[in-house]
């Protein structure tokens, strides 16, 4: 009696295959509640945790399973590890979803410049980063920037792109008058 009510505790936040099918595994994360909004305060330090940071404000209801999925693959594809006859037999950790919550972005053509910004700013100051995020707390201008940076990256960016054309330009013209001149 007592293992049955563990195994259906475990049930709402394992990943569970269908043993049935063939290599392109199936799987699906069985949960009561929605898995991005858990409660932080039963996350533990040593529990699998994917921080989603959106300034578009989207939904992402299938991250964890994606995740898990391509991971499944890249254990077969890279270490030649099957893991379909080892599952039903492993318990594998729960995986938590928590979206940042970070400024909103103003348009639709950013979202490149806003991922390159979260990850430096992410990498630069992990564990305060991970705190605030841990505590739904929102990412203020102190711990990740303002607009007005991103708004530089992106002229900088276009800048850069930009010079970049110009040089390959100038080399493809520099290439077909060399050629003229082998002719």
């Amino acid at each position: 009696m007592e293992e049955e009510k563990a195994r259906k505790e475990r049930e709402k936040d394992v990943i569970v295959v269908d043993e049935s099918l063939p290599d392109d595994m199936i799987i699906d994360i069985v949960a009561e509640e929605d898995i991005a909004t858990r409660n932080s305060s039963k996350i533990g330090d040593d529990d699998c945790t994917v921080f989603i940071f959106d300034s578009l404000r989207g939904s992402h209801p299938n991250v964890g399973k994606n995740l898990m999925s391509y991971l499944l693959v890249e254990a077969k594809d890279k270490l030649q590890i099957d893991l379909s006859s080892v599952l039903p037999d492993l318990t594998l950790p729960k995986t938590y979803v928590k979206y940042a919550k970070v400024q909103d972005q103003l348009n639709y053509c950013d979202c490149g410049l806003f991922l390159l910004h979260y990850f430096t700013t992410f990498t630069r100051s992990p564990e305060l980063v991970k705190n605030a995020i841990m505590n739904d707390q929102p990412l203020n201008t102190a711990q990740f920037g303002t607009l007005r940076e991103i708004r530089a990256m992106r002229i900088f960016m276009k800048d850069t792109i930009k010079e970049l054309q110009e040089k390959a330009e100038k080399f493809k013209e520099e290439m077909r008058n060399l050629n003229k001149k082998e002719c």
